[in-house]
């Protein structure tokens, strides 16, 4: 009898054990049947580097200044007017000038004004189509080490819309420069992005875009022992836009190299003398031998708190004065921690 009882329960669990079976198999078949595969193609890997340049690359050009080749982009359109911003050093003194777009679309094109001191120049073209133009960004927010994309030429036109990939080794860094007008060589200090980058000679005037995708910069290739720099974009603004709208404000070149006290770390006010609870101003650290700054008085070590009232907390209060196109200039200096006014007339 109980034999007969192991018999009944182990076929028993037989047949339960090829009902499971055969359950699972239903199951499995019913989840991945043929109807529900798909199948994935990879066409190249989308990052953001590469997003930033497919919406960009078709407002960046290649220059051609009687076969000289040098970089630019569409900054602005208004109308059928295209206003195209490069180097000037790249179109200085050519008879032809023209602009070649990423699809070889190729246009003559009139340089309207240019500024010798940020080696930019403007350049209108006509079309009867929309063009891309680029988004602006805020070169006042870059950080050391920041990521940035330079698109432009490397030396021959069939190498344009070429992309390298560079950083930010120093923000704003003002070094010395000199510059040819009217016959004899003039000193000025001029504030630039210090980068990280291979770029070559045809890079000149091409754009920098941050990992927003704006431009934060405009390649230029002055050099301090061997480095390359780019010209921000906050200042170039003010240029393109006066030229753009025939506007005669030209910078007001104060021809000192300083730093603004709100920028420096505690330990370099204590150590420059500066009380630690002055924050504000423009500390004078050095002077050319024509500085128009010593025309006014003004010395250095001295910080210049103001400047027709505008408090001096960033490159951007500066710069809003310096182009600001006004006839005279009064000054706020601090000197010893003594507060002294100094005025004179902004250009001569």
């Amino acid at each position: 009898m109980t034999n007969k009882i192991l018999t009944i329960l182990v076929l028993l669990l037989l047949a339960w054990n090829i009902f499971l079976t055969s359950e699972l198999s239903i199951i499995k078949n019913s989840q991945y049947s043929d109807s529900d595969l798909v199948t994935v193609e990879v066409d190249g890997i989308s990052t953001d580097f590469t997003k930033i340049v497919e919406e960009n690359r078709n407002a960046v050009c290649a220059i051609s200044a009687d076969g000289n080749i040098s970089s630019g982009f569409a900054y602005s359109q208004i109308g059928s007017d295209v206003y195209v911003v490069t180097s000037y050093h790249g179109v200085a003194g050519a008879m032809r000038v023209d602009v070649i777009f990423n699809n070889n679309y190729r246009v003559t094109s009139e340089i309207i004004g240019y500024d010798p001191y940020s080696d930019l120049a403007v350049l209108v073209l006509s079309s009867p189509y929309e063009m891309p133009t680029i988004a602006k960004g805020n070169s006042e927010t870059l950080k050391a080490g920041e990521f940035l994309i330079a698109i432009g030429t490397k030396g021959t036109a069939d190498t344009a819309n070429s992309v390298e990939l560079g950083m930010v080794s120093y923000r704003l860094r003002t070094i010395l420069n000199s510059i040819m007008i009217e016959d004899y060589y003039q000193e000025y200090y001029s504030s630039l992005i210090q980068l990280t980058a291979s770029l070559q000679k045809g890079y000149s005037g091409a754009p920098l875009f941050n990992m927003n995708g704006d431009v934060v910069g405009i390649v230029t290739m002055a050099k301090d022992n061997e480095n390359i720099y780019a010209f921000p974009i906050d200042e170039a603004s003010y240029i393109i836009e006066n030229i753009i709208n025939d506007t005669d404000n030209k910078k007001v070149n104060l021809g000192i190299k300083g730093s603004f006290l709100s920028q420096m770390p505690t330990y370099q006010r204590s150590s420059l003398s500066i009380r630690i609870d002055e924050i504000e101003g423009l500390y004078v650290e050095k002077m050319t031998a024509s500085s128009r700054a010593a025309l006014y008085g003004i010395k250095e070590r001295d910080i210049i708190l103001s400047i027709n009232d505008v408090i001096l907390h960033s490159n951007t209060d500066l710069l809003k004065v310096l182009y600001s196109g006004a006839e005279t200039f009064d000054f706020k200096i601090l000197r010893d921690n003594e507060t002294i006014s100094l005025s004179g007339i902004a250009h001569d």
